[in-house]
């Protein structure tokens, strides 16, 4: 790859319903569009000229909240005010999505209904009225599993693929890639928030210099939004722990008596521990005991 250049686009204003945000980009001062770029915009802008803001009232902090549920096809997690479910585009977040900030006070901003749709428009219409071919990432803010702290990621896109798969590649000292399948357009989406950030008023930066071979056809929703079926934590719970993964209770006679030996933390001290242990080791005991009057011992 060669050297990578960041733009931020300053001059696109306030966006209202209605606008059409590729007229916007293209009329920037500052938006030199180069065939090969790719443009990064913000969903807040997005959902703002889709017209995707509702009303909420503006002295009730939790007015928001019945959005929530109506834009969740499932709740995953709640705590407190906050609840992580997800979208009906299969998108794992926090409230559905819906955003407070950068929208007017009593407002809340929805998803777009089909990011995917809204970068191939803006692409398309950049494209057909000036002659730029670009791609093109919708973005939006997303907390990670298990990490503090948010990151920027793609929500749609249109003109580049969504994943690298470098499977049957190798690394740098020969090794065959098994498994490995880079999601670029979220690693894009991210470094452009380096220039846009979050109270800067920036909503679209052009990300230039990126590898030919990543533009194409692509599609947030069919590339990365993992299949259920295939999705290790997609559980409501964790796995409970099962007799085989725990360890076997030792049952002995020692100096004429019955020993069991089984580590107390997993009998006292670990959640989910399965009751058919205790019953196999209480079992065990009891067959010992029936053995040991029979043998007269």
């Amino acid at each position: 790859m060669a050297d990578l250049e960041i733009i931020a686009i300053h001059d696109i204003g306030e966006v209202r319903p209605g606008d059409d945000l590729a007229e916007l980009i293209a009329a920037a001062d500052d938006a030199h569009l180069q065939d090969g770029d790719c443009l990064v915009i913000t969903q807040k802008v997005v959902s703002k000229a889709e017209g995707r803001l509702v009303d909420i009232d503006p002295t009730d902090p939790l007015s928001h909240k019945p959005l929530v549920e109506a834009e969740s096809v499932r709740i995953l997690r709640r705590r407190g005010e906050l609840i992580i479910s997800q979208t009906e585009h299969g998108f794992v977040c926090a409230n559905a999505g819906i955003d407070l900030s950068n929208v007017e006070r009593g407002q809340a901003a929805l998803l777009p209904i089909d990011s995917d749709r809204s970068a191939r428009g803006i692409r398309d219409r950049l494209r057909a009225r000036h002659g730029h071919d670009v791609a093109v990432i919708i973005s939006d803010t997303f907390g990670r599993p298990w990490r503090r702290g948010v990151t920027d990621v793609a929500i749609g896109c249109a003109g580049i693929r969504a994943v690298a798969d470098l499977r049957g590649t190798t690394d740098a000292l020969g090794r065959e890639l098994m498994v490995t399948e880079v999601a670029v357009v979220d690693e894009i989406a991210a470094a452009a928030d380096l220039v846009m950030g979050k109270a800067k008023g920036v909503a679209v930066a052009i990300v230039r210099g990126l590898e030919a071979e990543w533009f194409g056809r692509g599609s947030v929703v069919d590339e990365i939004v993992r299949d259920p079926a295939d999705d290790l934590s997609a559980s409501s719970a964790a796995e409970p722990v099962g007799v085989a993964s725990l360890p076997v209770p030792v049952v002995a006679h020692h100096r004429g008596e019955i020993m069991c030996r089984l580590p107390a933390e997993h009998i006292l001290g670990v959640r989910r521990i399965r009751k058919d242990l205790l019953d196999v080791a209480r079992a065990t005991i009891d067959d010992l005991v029936r053995d040991r009057g029979a043998d007269g011992v």
